[in-house]
């Protein structure tokens, strides 16, 4: 069975969708925890709707407020399988996702982290339309190809066996953005991962443009995760990889005060210091 976990905060008119790609799943060996991060519009009436209706699906409020991350954790030991999907409150599955991904743990029982594609859609209205997708492939050295920005998993394409999201403490509760990246980096580095090259998570893009901005974006604004992971960064990678990351960082500042971006170059010569010449030569050419 697999447990799939949504945290969700006042997506209502949302998190419905979510819960009816599981209900059109072939494969019928699933529980669903909707794990409601105290909202404020109608959530809890939407969700119990479907609780009444079927027992797979239940409801949890979080005993306080405690973000997206917190929400996860919260799902995560109340989850009664071997296997967590961390799907968010906007995106579906296609129906066939549970029988695809219970053929590939039957067949590779050594993995720990099953990824597939993911095909985006953008909210045209009350419909959506197709606009691309992210074939982001977990093979070979994962934890390298995650630092150096070759590949990426998101939350609602990667099934994670419990017992290895338990035996990393669980998600970062104080990661600000980018989840995924840092507890993926934390998994890598002692889970098997496989993937299926199959587009069976629907990611909704509500502004439009991640098709366009690219991967690459990905990287931006993480210089929490980039302080965290400093040694591991060095070790698995090198200098040069590094850089380009804390660039990428303070470029995104740019758009932000003289006071942010001194900040972000104060924390970045902090983070690694042997980078400052380097840095410095890099930041005078961009």
């Amino acid at each position: 069975m697999i447990s799939v976990v949504i945290p969700t905060y006042n997506r209502s008119a949302l998190v419905c969708n979510a819960i009816e790609s599981l209900l059109s799943q072939t494969n019928p060996d699933w529980e669903c925890i909707v794990v409601d991060d105290h909202s404020t519009d109608n959530t809890k009436f939407v969700v119990d709707s479907y609780v009444q209706k079927d027992s797979r699906i239940s409801y949890v409020l979080n005993k306080r407020k405690k973000g997206a991350q917190g929400a996860r954790n919260t799902g995560i030991l109340e989850s009664k399988s071997d296997w967590v999907l961390l799907l968010d409150s906007d995106n579906r599955l296609e129906s066939n996702y549970v029988e695809r991904i219970s053929e590939f743990v039957q067949n590779n029982p050594n993995v720990d982290v099953v990824t597939n594609f993911i095909k985006i859609e953008i909210q045209l209205g009350t419909d959506s339309d197709s606009i691309g997708s992210n074939d982001w492939a977990t093979e070979g050295d994962v934890l390298k190809c995650l630092l150096s920005g070759n590949t990426y998993v998101d939350n609602s394409s990667a099934c994670i066996r419990k017992s290895k999201l338990l035996e990393i403490g669980l998600l970062d509760e104080n990661c600000p953005s980018f989840q995924e990246w840092d507890t993926h980096i934390r998994l890598a580095q002692n889970s098997l991962y496989g993937y299926i090259p199959e587009r069976l998570t629907i990611y909704l893009d509500h502004r439009g443009n991640r098709v366009s901005s690219g991967v690459k974006t990905i990287w931006a604004n993480g210089l929490y995760v980039l302080k965290k992971h400093r040694r591991l960064w060095l070790k698995e990678t090198n200098i040069d990889v590094y850089s380009h990351f804390l660039i990428e960082v303070y470029n995104k500042a740019q758009d932000k005060s003289l006071w942010y971006r001194i900040k972000v170059f104060v924390v970045i010569i902090s983070l690694c210091p042997k980078l400052l010449k380097q840095f410095c030569k890099k930041i005078m050419r961009s």
